[in-house]
């Protein structure tokens, strides 16, 4: 065998190990502060929380609520995504734009996601409130990753590009598109995950049952029915969203760079 693939192979079995220690140290230590708080109403064991996570699952209703968040989420998401690639290629090649722009994404990055939860709990309720939120949070992670690639393309380049046309096919999917791909992979990948989780704290505090996602769900819990257990099922069931997302990124991004 080749000593090149025996390598790879004791690092998959090396990472699979480390992988299999930190689950068993992660299960561990669940146990103990279940243990030390010896209140399993507030803080159930691992294992019965596991076994209340499979009966939710089997119920099925809590995939309308799956599907409700990522919609939501994927939403706000492609519409950061979207504005955040143009405005992040304008402030690339159009240098006042960018110094005009600098004050709206440093608002953006700075103003407190609590906020402007409570200021759109108080004015609205509506989904347009969920994908501001998700908005505020992803858009300056696009717009940033777009404008390094942009910056990461050599300056003699840019200017070759002027004189034969910026806008032109060729140099938008030549030399502008390969370039800042992985910048804006790298910022779609963080967006993601973070969005999602944004916009299930959002469903937490807003608590609007005119979308009954996840974050419903754990609001529901703590304000009406007090049944702990349910809020870390919903937790975990949460994490295996967010790992089956980031297993997707992960085969998309590896395509991407392949070809």
């Amino acid at each position: 065998m080749n000593i090149f693939k025996k390598t790879e192979i004791n690092k998959k079995i090396k990472n699979t190990f480390y992988l299999i220690i930190g689950i068993i140290l992660f299960i561990s230590l669940w146990e103990i502060l279940s243990l030390s708080i010896n209140e399993s109403n507030i803080f159930p064991d691992f294992f019965r929380t596991v076994r209340n996570t499979y009966s939710i699952l089997c119920d099925g209703t809590i995939y309308f609520s799956i599907l409700t968040s990522l919609g939501i989420a994927l939403l706000g998401i492609v519409i950061s995504f979207i504005l955040g690639v143009i405005f992040g290629c304008i402030s690339g090649f159009v240098k006042p734009f960018e110094k005009m722009f600098l004050p709206f994404v440093t608002f953006f990055k700075i103003v407190p996601t609590a906020c402007i939860i409570i200021m759109l709990i108080i004015f609205s309720k509506s989904l347009f409130s969920y994908i501001i939120i998700v908005f505020l949070i992803v858009f300056p992670i696009i717009y940033e990753n777009t404008l390094k690639g942009i910056k990461s393309i050599d300056q003699n380049i840019i200017l070759s590009l002027r004189l034969e046309g910026i806008y032109k096919s060729n140099s938008i999917f030549k030399v502008i598109i390969p370039t800042i791909s992985p910048f804006v992979g790298a910022g779609l990948a963080s967006g993601i995950g973070i969005g999602l989780k944004v916009e299930i704290m959002s469903e937490i505090l807003i608590g609007s049952d005119a979308f009954r996602g996840i974050g419903y769900l754990i609001y529901q819990v703590r304000a009406v029915t007090f049944n702990y257990i349910d809020i870390y099922s919903y937790v975990l069931i949460t994490f295996f969203i967010f790992l089956i997302l980031d297993l997707i990124i992960y085969f998309i991004k590896k395509y991407i760079f392949k070809n």
